[in-house]
């Protein structure tokens, strides 16, 4: 667990072939206030024994083990283009060099599903550089300030390079990485109001009617931010 210092080294993380002595003891198993008062009474009342109480501890830990190892199975960082896109992450602006090889990774991934045009690539990071270099000098602050959890990383990418025409093919990269979606939340989303839509007019028989539109929308709306 000591080598895993950010988010990024998440995927080395093999939970299921930790030893015993690296997980957490039984005793220090956190199974909730109500659990343990329970737990406790059992063991006054006698229905319970220390060994039922060290089995079920047990059991917690190897709930919770399996748990996280689905979760870290579904993570978006277990796949290289996630972690990449901590190129545009305004706090490691002056990482201009390990940007520039992340942001090349990423774009090796966008011309293989042809998103991007090959020819295209070295200018790309040849203004990426030059975006870097220059918020470096002139907004260093503004960027090794920011706060995910106050401000907004497309309004920063709006104000300082979607209006420079000199950055006009980066722009285009940054903000298709923008409305990624890094998760199957807004694809299920899209799924249950089509269901819904498909639902409502069967009954109504309203087949021609605007609900198609306002569906279509809804599940773009998303990508009117930064249009």
């Amino acid at each position: 667990m000591k080598d895993i210092t950010s988010a990024a080294k998440l995927p080395s993380l093999e939970i299921s072939s930790m030893k015993n002595e690296s997980l957490l003891e039984y005793s220090k198993i956190d199974i909730g206030f109500e659990a343990e008062t329970a737990e406790k009474q059992a063991v006054q009342e006698k229905k319970a024994k220390e060994k039922d109480i060290l089995a079920f501890c047990m059991d917690c830990r190897k709930w919770l083990s399996v748990t996280v190892c689905k979760l870290l199975n579904k993570i978006a960082v277990q796949y290289s283009l996630a972690r990449n896109l901590a190129f545009v992450d305004p706090r490691t602006i002056a990482e201009c060099e390990t940007n520039q090889s992340r942001l090349k990774s990423v774009l090796r991934q966008l011309v293989q599903f042809n998103r991007v045009v090959a020819s295209d690539v070295d200018d790309i990071l040849h203004q990426y550089q030059d975006y870097a270099e220059s918020m470096t000098h002139s907004h260093h602050e503004l960027f090794t300030s920011f706060s995910p959890s106050v401000s907004r990383l497309d309004t920063l990418m709006v104000d300082t390079m979607s209006r420079n025409d000199s950055y006009c093919k980066l722009w285009k990269v940054v903000k298709m990485l923008l409305v990624l979606s890094l998760g199957q939340a807004s694809v299920e989303r899209g799924f249950s109001i089509n269901k819904q839509v498909e639902t409502d007019n069967l009954t109504e028989g309203l087949l021609w009617q605007r609900e198609p539109f306002v569906t279509m929308s809804i599940m773009w709306e998303g990508f009117n931010i930064l249009m």
